[in-house]
């Protein structure tokens, strides 16, 4: 039941970056909640699920804004695995350390979106996005993550778990 719950606040966070992002743009950047959540998921989880939440949350995006289906799919599932590695190397989770980690993977994403715009696609310049979006959105993204840490890593602890510390 918990991984239907889950599964449920990835859907809503999609639901909430296609929907309500525009209403939240600070000059034209809207953080990523579906990162925020795959990332905060992927911190209070074993490395299996953070990759199965991972995909979920990219097969999400590549369904509505994919131009090829399995490349957001792939760069979350890596982007929740790296996450959840990195917390390996760090003695406790905290929301700063999370919001770094989440800091770091949307630097990583928006990059690789970027680099293959640039190059493959051959849109846009890449030293204007780099300091003109991508840095802006991964630290709007980390702030958002610093606020929905409690919340989402309450959900996505097992029910035993949480009656344990309360």
């Amino acid at each position: 039941m918990r991984h239907i719950w889950k599964g449920l606040v990835l859907f809503f966070a999609f639901v909430l970056d296609t929907t309500l992002g525009t209403y939240i743009e600070v000059f034209g950047i809207a953080p990523s909640f579906l990162l925020v959540c795959v990332v905060a998921m992927a911190m209070v989880t074993t490395p299996a699920e953070a990759g199965i939440y991972g995909f979920i949350a990219g097969a999400f995006m590549d369904v509505y804004w994919g131009r090829v289906f399995g490349f957001y799919t792939l760069l979350f599932l890596y982007s929740a695995l790296m996450a959840r590695a990195f917390l390996e190397f760090v003695y406790k989770n905290t929301p700063t350390i999370t919001a770094g980690i989440t800091f770091a993977s949307s630097l990583f994403c928006n990059t690789i979106l970027c680099l293959l715009r640039f190059t493959v696609w051959g849109e846009g310049n890449f030293l204007y996005a780099l300091f003109r979006l991508i840095i802006p959105t991964a630290a709007y993204t980390a702030i958002v993550q610093m606020l929905l840490f409690y919340p989402i890593s309450i959900l996505a602890k097992p029910k035993e778990e949480r009656r344990t510390r309360l």
